[in-house]
C-alpha cells in the first residue's frame, strides 16, 4: 500500500491531519487491503487494540472525520449516495487498488 498516496487523498478531501480519524482511516485501509472480507466491526476492534483505545471511540473518530466532509467525498469519488464508514472504506480501498494497477 502506498501510504503517501492515501495521505494525499485524505488531504485532498480536507480531512484534518490532527484528527484521530485521519490515522485511523490509514490503518483501516491497510487492514482492508490485506483482507477485504473483514468488516468494519473487526477493523475497529483491531485499530482500538493498536492504539490502546475503545472500539466505540475508533468508530466515532472515523465517522467524525468522514461526516464533516461528506459533500467533498461525494464530489471526489463522483457518487451521489450517502456515505457511511463501510462505503468510505471501500471507496478509499478501490482508489488505492487502482493506483497499484
Amino acid at each position: 500500500m502506498n501510504k503517501r498516496k492515501l495521505e494525499d487523498i485524505l488531504d485532498e478531501l480536507q480531512i484534518k491531519i490532527n484528527l484521530f480519524g485521519y490515522k485511523y482511516w490509514i490503518t483501516a485501509v491497510e487492514l482492508y487491503l490485506k483482507d477485504n472480507t473483514i468488516g468494519m466491526g473487526e477493523i475497529c476492534k483491531e485499530i482500538a487494540k493498536r492504539y490502546n483505545t475503545t472500539t466505540s471511540r475508533v468508530d466515532r473518530a472515523l465517522r467524525h472525520a468522514r461526516e464533516r466532509k461528506e459533500e467533498t467525498i461525494q464530489r471526489y469519488f463522483n457518487v451521489n449516495y450517502d456515505i457511511d464508514n463501510s462505503v468510505f472504506l471501500a471507496l478509499l480501498a478501490r482508489e488505492m487498488e487502482r493506483e497499484e494497477w
